[in-house]
């Protein structure tokens, strides 16, 4: 016996559509709620991308900060210490006053004493000079001796004995004069070299 169906055929139509319907629908839905699952998924790791990003960024800020600090303190030191050689190299320039000094100590007899020696600089050209070397540079020097003698004759020699050490441009006796020493008669004198 042949199939008879007894269900009209636009109910079978309608019951075939409405099928259909359900069956995208769930697809639809499931292909939705992947795709929110995927949107929200996406969303949290960049989000913890960005927070890591940001604090990456915190970080290298906060190192770039130390490091400017460190460069800060660097050149303070370096400026420190270039004035340090450049002063060291002035002075390196400059001469040994000491030995000078010894020099005309040996010079010294027992009939001649010293009671007075200064360095006088003095300028010959340009007093406002900003370099410090070219400021010494630009300086004379002048010896001032003052002190006591037995007798003329022996100041007379210690100008001498200063003269024959060949340190000096010039030596000059400035002025002698007879006083009183310890109870006795001295010359006390003054002498002036040019260097």
């Amino acid at each position: 016996m042949p199939d008879v169906n007894l269900i009209p055929p636009a109910r079978i139509a309608r019951k075939r559509r409405n099928s259909k319907i359900r069956l995208w629908t769930v697809i639809c839905g499931t292909y939705l709620i992947l795709l929110g699952a995927l949107a929200l998924s996406a969303q949290a790791f960049w989000r913890d991308t960005d927070d890591s990003v940001i604090n990456e960024l915190a970080f290298t800020n906060e190192r770039i900060e130390g490091y400017n600090i460190s460069i800060s303190e660097l050149q303070k030191k370096l400026a420190s210490i270039k004035s340090e050689v450049e002063a060291a190299r002035v002075i390196s320039c400059q001469p040994d006053w000491m030995k000078l000094f010894v020099l005309i100590g040996d010079e010294l007899k027992e009939d001649v004493v010293l009671k007075n020696c200064q360095l006088i600089a003095t300028s010959t050209k340009n007093e406002n000079s900003s370099s410090p070397s070219a400021f010494l540079a630009d300086r004379q020097f002048r010896l001032e001796l003052s002190g006591f003698g037995r007798t003329q004759m022996s100041v007379s020699q210690f100008v001498l004995r200063l003269e024959q050490m060949a340190v000096f441009d010039s030596v000059e006796l400035v002025n002698s004069r007879r006083q009183s020493f310890l109870n006795n008669e001295a010359v006390t004198f003054n002498i002036e070299c040019r260097i």
